[in-house]
């Protein structure tokens, strides 16, 4: 409970700092190995208007955000309008893989031993102390704010802000 405490305290001051990243354009890496998700899909969807991007540098943190404590599984069948990118840096690939079968993760995921999605976006300038986790909100390739991926109630009214706006 502590650990997960401490995680939303983190999601919710990353949220608050994410005004420096709005209307930012992400460059999305594609040419990098990907893990099949827990149903085998490898379907990625860079071409969609609605996406959620998140990188996490699993040799820092481990991948408790991406656990079925967060209702991934529910969030993919509801927000089908939304790619859910994922890019994950580290150099234990067994690991994440084996973490990722143990939480029954339903996305695949970019495996990104080098962290080019973090260097081609620059990441080490955000003026944020923890980088080693960074989900934006992203419509029409520009990055519209952090999202508050470990606040579950919170995260899909993100979501459902970012599908409404503009229609």
């Amino acid at each position: 409970m502590k650990q997960y405490l401490i995680f939303s305290l983190c999601i919710i001051i990353l949220t608050i700092s994410s005004c420096n990243h709005k209307q930012n354009p992400l460059d999305l890496p594609q040419n990098l190995e990907i893990i099949p998700s827990i149903d085998n899909s490898t379907d990625i969807y860079f071409d969609y208007e609605n996406q959620v991007v998140v990188y996490l540098n699993t040799d820092k943190l481990n991948l408790h955000a991406l656990s079925e404590v967060f209702e991934w599984a529910e969030t993919k069948e509801k927000y089908s309008e939304i790619a859910f990118i994922f890019y994950l840096s580290g150099q234990d690939k067994e690991k994440i893989e084996r973490e990722l079968n143990n939480y029954h993760f339903p996305f695949p995921v970019l495996y990104d031993p080098s962290g080019s999605f973090f260097q081609q976006n620059k990441l080490d300038t955000v003026s944020l102390d923890n980088k080693n986790l960074l989900p934006f909100l992203v419509k029409k390739h520009q990055v519209q704010g952090l999202a508050q991926i470990g606040v579950t109630k919170h995260f899909q009214q993100q979501l459902e802000y970012l599908l409404n706006e503009n229609k």
